[in-house]
């Protein structure tokens, strides 16, 4: 995904003395919250009757 983006997304450290360390980078942080939003929209999507009733009804209704 960094190259496709071209961003750094992951901030890493090797180990050693100190230890090492993975971060998300701002880019990785904002890539994350859109996900989330994505994610939140499609569940939402999938557990709302209505929407699934109406868009059959569509479906059927073009198969006529």
């Amino acid at each position: 995904m960094q190259r496709s983006l071209d961003e750094k997304l992951v901030i890493t450290r090797k180990g050693g003395k100190e230890g090492g360390m993975a971060e998300l980078s701002q880019a990785g942080y904002r890539l994350l919250k859109e996900y989330k939003k994505l994610n939140e929209y499609l569940f939402n999507a999938l557990a709302d009757k209505d929407y699934w009733q109406h868009a059959s009804f569509k479906l059927s209704a073009r198969n006529s």
